[in-house]
């Protein structure tokens, strides 16, 4: 629309015909009244489109990730922000009522309560099965939209699961164009907003008059309070955290969708505008908002639970009845149920109102007349949601753009990714690097239950992560078909495990750690420099890898790197084997040690000696003898990959025989207090040797020197430790 050679924008145009249809409806009542019918026409319009704006958006957006791990990174992480926020906004609308008081202030004097039509019994088994329609076409003609939302993202997944790649395409083509269809659609009808706007808004003030800034005045003040403490602290404290994004600067940068939320009350409705504020106010992907947005639409009521929480204790001050943390805590529980999925058309929420104040045997009278207002209501819960849906959009954007640009990104380049191999190293390490507060985790358990008189529990601990993943490692990989990040999800679950096992000993009878608030400074620095060996193992680890993979790209290229990862995949599980006979050995050697009992500290290194030789003897042969099989359970390897990985892990797999007694020997040395041979074999063993044969054997017997340099490095660190555990007797004696 064009004035005085002037283009007035959508947002303006809505809001000029929000303030004439106000003037028009205190005008002339009865006439905007008998007019409704202008502004029901628009609304049923939008309803229309809805179901088809749901469907493609979702499609369309599931189809535009590059891949289905990163549509689930996303999703877990949305959702995940989703939920967090709502359980915030219950309590924000909780204490902002109570603190305001609307209550005391009310009178419903005049007003005529309105039957409120639906079913206040709700379970969770019938809300999930809810969930999942048994007619599609059923689903589509009753625009049930939390139906649509699951067809809509099943549809998705089996479109990215099509093995024809021609197939898949076209699919994906197909839909983008029905996709774009139904934007031209939303488009005409949105050109007609201001229109049915102003006669939605004329038939409202030609109904109620001035009446419904009165009678209602304190619970809806209180309510928009509420709705301006969650915007403002909650919504703009995560952006000014997460993003940097000034909070006032948000909010008039995305006026154009609050001021469209207001007048249409839909979420729904308002998808593309919040998509298209999204894109061209913070510059966030499509593939991200197609996303992310419609799901937000179904998911995200921070909204609706701020009015559950105001209009709960609006009621129980109104009667008078006390409200205890308790009855608090069910109103968050329960408006963070009721808040997933169903709704996204105006007024769907009073309903929902209905079940929250029935559950708490509140008078329900009072929500009908809160019923007869609601759309005043809505404009503010609508808003709300919205606004949360593209709050949790930026962030999305923003930890999508970090993560992949600032650090994951550079740091798998430097230590060796290359095109070829991107999609393996982004699939098996994203899900590696979000499971390290769980490896974390898993070694510090480790050293408190061993030391807590339960080596048992430790060991147990340790044998069961690393056998739980070899089991989920071929689980995933073959028979699920998950690849490079099936075996990535078996490692963290293989921890998983671990923890779960070694915390159950902080419940059992035997427990008997304590926490402390006094720190004893030199304590501490005797144990860090006990642990340094330890420590200097863990880092050289990495450092190890690097080293190979840059020997692996400089004299075999990227296959080199992939039969590598193959390689230190196995690793990983047999040292989770042999470091766990170690550990649960350590605190009884070192109780024996400081007890003076150096026979019983012999004995115990023996027994764990036998296992760990036995341990190393047995992966050993396993590489020796089935080394195809040892591949398969990692990848599904092409011929080239098998022909380069058999001899590899044949000669790789000779370190086994020594890797036990190795890591047995460190154990040792810390127990017996002796931490400068432990950090001089755990150096040499993790970095010196290892670093210095993988440059130096490859320039004297070629590409085999690279995986020999392992082995050979060692049997170096095994002669040295027997050396120095040799030398630490004599001196003892």
């Amino acid at each position: 629309m064009k004035i005085a050679g002037k283009k007035i924008g959508l947002s303006t145009q809505v809001f000029s015909a929000m303030i004439l249809g106000a003037v028009l409806g205190l005008l002339f009542g009865d006439v905007m009244v008998k007019l409704e019918f202008i502004g029901t026409v628009w609304l049923n319009c939008i309803k229309l489109i809805v179901v088809p704006m749901v469907l493609m958006t979702i499609i369309t957006g599931i189809t535009s990730q590059k891949d289905l791990k990163t549509l689930g990174r996303i999703a877990v992480r949305i959702m995940a922000f989703y939920i967090i926020t709502t359980l915030i906004a219950s309590v924000v609308g909780l204490l902002v009522a109570g603190i305001v008081q609307p209550g005391k202030y009310a009178n419903f004097t005049g007003l005529e309560s309105k039957e409120v039509s639906g079913s206040a019994d709700i379970t969770i088994a019938d809300f999930f099965i809810n969930m999942f329609s048994a007619n599609m076409f059923q689903t589509f003609v009753e625009a049930n939209i939390l139906q649509t939302v699951i067809i809509a993202i099943l549809i998705g997944v089996a479109i990215m699961l099509v093995k024809n790649e021609d197939h898949r395409q076209k699919l994906i083509s197909g839909c983008d164009a029905l996709c774009s269809m139904v934007f031209s659609l939303i488009g005409m009808i949105m050109k007609a907003s201001p229109v049915g706007i102003l006669f939605l808004m004329g038939a409202s003030f030609g109904k109620y008059g001035t009446g419904i800034f009165t009678s209602m005045a304190t619970l809806l003040g209180t309510y928009y309070l509420s709705c301006l403490v969650h915007i403002l602290v909650v919504y703009g404290g995560i952006l000014f955290i997460g993003a940097g994004i000034n909070p006032f600067k948000f909010i008039k940068e995305s006026a154009e969708l609050w001021v469209y939320t207001l007048s249409t009350c839909s979420s729904v409705a308002a998808i593309p505008v919040n998509m298209k504020v999204a894109r061209e106010k913070f510059n966030v992907p499509d593939r991200i908002s197609s996303f992310t947005v419609p799901l937000g639409s179904q998911m995200n009521y921070d909204g609706s639970v701020l009015l559950y929480g105001c209009v709960i204790m609006f009621i129980c001050q109104v009667c008078g009845q006390a409200v205890s943390i308790e009855m608090m805590l069910r109103v968050v529980l329960l408006s963070a149920i009721l808040s997933t999925g169903g709704g996204g058309i105006p007024g769907s929420g009073i309903v929902k109102l209905l079940v929250v104040v029935e559950a708490f045997n509140l008078p329900t009278e009072i929500v009908g007349i809160i019923a007869a207002f609601y759309r005043l209501f809505d404009m503010g819960t609508t808003t709300n949601n919205c606004l949360g849906d593209l709050v949790g959009t930026v962030l999305m954007a923003v930890f999508y753009e970090l993560v992949c640009g600032l650090f994951f990104d550079p740091i798998t380049a430097f230590l060796g990714r290359n095109e070829a191999m991107d999609e393996m190293v982004r699939s098996y390490g994203r899900i590696l690097t979000a499971g390290c507060p769980v490896f974390l985790l898993s070694s510090f358990l480790q050293a408190f239950v061993r030391n807590d008189r339960a080596p048992r529990v430790a060991m147990a601990a340790v044998i069961a992560g690393g056998v739980s993943n070899v089991i989920l490692d071929y689980i995933f990989m073959f028979p699920m078909k998950m690849g490079m990040a099936g075996g990535a999800l078996a490692t963290v679950l293989g921890s998983v495990i671990t923890v779960v096992i070694l915390l159950s000993h902080f419940f059992s009878s035997g427990n008997t750690l304590k926490f402390t608030r006094h720190f004893h400074w030199k304590t501490i620095g005797e144990v860090a420099l006990n642990g340094l060996s330890s420590f200097i193992l863990d880092l050289s680890s990495g450092v190890v890898i690097l080293l190979f993979n840059r020997q692996h790209l400089y004299w075999i290229g990227d296959m080199g790197v992939m039969v590598y990862g193959i390689v230190s995949n196995s690793v990983l599980v047999v040292n989770s084997i042999s470091n766990g006979i170690s550990q649960a050995s350590q605190p009884l050697m070192a109780v024996n040690n400081g007890a003076g009992l150096l026979e019983r500290v012999n004995q115990t290194f023996r027994l764990a000696r036998r296992f760990s030789v036995g341990t190393g003897i047995l992966f050993t042969a396993l590489g020796l003898l089935v080394p195809a099989l040892v591949v398969r359970v990692f990848v599904s390897p092409t011929p080239e990959i098998l022909a380069m990985a058999v001899p590899a892990v044949r000669i790789y797999f000779l370190a086994f025989l020594a890797t036990g007694i190795n890591l047995l020997l460190a154990t040792y040395f810390q127990s017996v207090l002796m931490p400068a041979c432990a950090l001089i074999l755990s150096l040499c063993r993790g970095v010196i040797f290892s670093g210095i044969l993988v440059y130096l054997l490859p320039l004297l017997v070629g590409v085999e020197g690279i995986w020999a340099a392992m082995p050979v490095a060692e049997l170096l660190a095994l002669i040295l430790g027997i050396l120095m555990k040799k030398r630490g007797k004599r001196q003892s004696s």
